[in-house]
């Protein structure tokens, strides 16, 4: 994110795509690449200066979690 949207301000939403899945910018920007049927949860602070993103599996159902305030990935 930080790579294509510097300090700020953060996207209001996220676009998953599939085949081949994929995490987009409402522009079109390919952010990451997914595994398909992976569920994105995504939020961003009202001013749009940090955001956070959950992952969750198509298979097993594994968790991430990524805070842009935390700076780390979170699992469980």
């Amino acid at each position: 994110m930080r790579q294509h949207f510097g300090a700020g301000p953060f996207p209001a939403e996220l676009v998953r795509a599939e085949a081949p899945g994929r995490l987009m910018s409402s522009d079109g920007t390919t952010l990451a690449p997914l595994l398909e049927g992976t569920r994105v949860l995504y939020s961003v602070a009202s001013d749009g200066s940090a955001w956070s993103v959950t992952l969750v599996g198509p298979t097993h159902g594994s968790v991430a979690t990524y805070s842009s305030t935390i700076g780390t990935v979170q699992t469980g």
